[in-house]
């Protein structure tokens, strides 16, 4: 499942951040790599769009990971980088600054 969530994500980084169906996400990946995303008995001429349904939903799913998210029209993206923790902006006051010199 790893190589498959490390495909699927390959290919949404290049795909920029116009969107994509998961019919689109699956064509995608099956052209990239058949072997992995096509169908059982027919996977040089068919993707099976249930192996990026698998590893996009679930709790242990990109989705859920935070890596790609799901857009209102039910279309998906790369997800946003999500924002830097803030700078922990306290410090040790010297001796000077308590006592007020």
């Amino acid at each position: 499942m790893r190589d498959i969530k490390k495909t699927i994500l390959d290919v949404v980084k290049r795909s920029g951040d116009a969107g994509f169906s998961l019919a689109d996400l699956a064509v995608f990946c099956w052209c990239k790599c058949p072997e992995l995303f096509g169908l059982e008995e027919y996977g040089d001429t068919h993707p099976d769009p249930t192996t990026v349904r698998n590893a996009l939903y679930g709790a242990r799913g990109l989705i859920a990971a935070g890596k790609i998210e799901k857009l209102p029209d039910g279309r998906f993206r790369l997800a946003a980088e999500p924002p830097p923790e803030p700078e922990d902006t306290r410090r040790v006051k010297t001796w000077s600054e308590i006592m007020g010199e």
